[in-house]
């Protein structure tokens, strides 16, 4: 049997159509795959989101207690050594622990590392805002700086599994840092303005919803890294720490 050239166009056309419907289109929000490039159009933008948000909430806990130490004080009471501590467990845990985060990261896939990272992170802040003495706030603050440490190499490690090509991964790089440094300069206004409204255990509040929206984005749209091994440094982790913590503990000159 012989086709003319008007069916044969066509039949041409149907197979075309049935191709179309058959194979997965990569861009609608529904879609499901989440290998980078190859899955919703939503994918890459979001996961830079979700990494934004991890990186922009630890810069902005750097800077937005400095605001709250007074009323802290007079709420939660303690002296200058205490308050000192409110800052300094957080900065020195996140300093000591960085580098073998990142490294766990690369050995159990640095997406649920940085979901426990952040799930670490949003449980302490709310431990921060509800804690009714200054030692259960310091230590709290302390666990924030393990997630905080976690938050940061994973961050950058899952970004850059998004955006595989130099161009485009130059140019989250640099809207990821800016975010960060935007909310590290913004730390001392969020927390004034959160104090005046409220009290100061709000500006911990305020990272409830950053967390839970970075979680639903990791979750839903990061792609994860491939294993590797690498052995954990305890002597270099151990000494990390104790350099950062005596550091902490010199007396201030201010």
């Amino acid at each position: 049997m012989y086709l003319t050239t008007k069916e044969g166009n066509q039949l041409a056309h149907v197979i075309r159509y049935l191709g179309s419907i058959s194979d997965p289109t990569p861009c609608p929000v529904t879609a499901r795959r989440m290998e980078p490039g190859s899955g919703s159009c939503l994918a890459k933008p979001l996961t830079l989101a979700a990494m934004s948000l991890g990186y922009g909430v630890v810069q902005l806990d750097v800077t937005i207690v400095n605001t709250a130490l007074n009323s802290i004080g007079n709420s939660l009471g303690g002296g200058v050594s205490e308050l000192q501590w409110v800052v300094s467990a957080y900065t020195v845990i996140f300093a000591a622990l960085i580098l073998t985060a990142g490294a766990l990261g690369d050995r159990v896939g640095a997406k649920n590392i940085f979901m426990l990272g952040f799930a670490i992170f949003t449980a302490a802040s709310l431990g921060c805002a509800l804690a009714p003495t200054s030692a259960i706030l310091i230590a709290a603050r302390a666990v924030q700086g393990v997630g905080a440490a976690i938050l940061v190499p994973n961050s950058l490690a899952l970004l850059s599994h998004a955006y595989p090509t130099d161009k485009e991964r130059g140019r989250a790089v640099g809207i990821w840092a800016a975010g960060a440094s935007l909310a590290l300069t913004a730390g001392p206004l969020v927390g004034g303005g959160l104090i005046e409204l409220a009290d100061w255990r709000s500006i911990f509040l305020v990272n409830l919803p950053i967390g839970l929206g970075g979680l639903y984005l990791t979750w839903r749209y990061a792609a994860d890294t491939r294993r590797t091994e690498h052995r954990f440094d305890l002597l270099g982790q151990a000494a990390a720490m104790a350099t950062r913590s005596r550091a902490a503990t010199r007396p201030s000159t201010v």
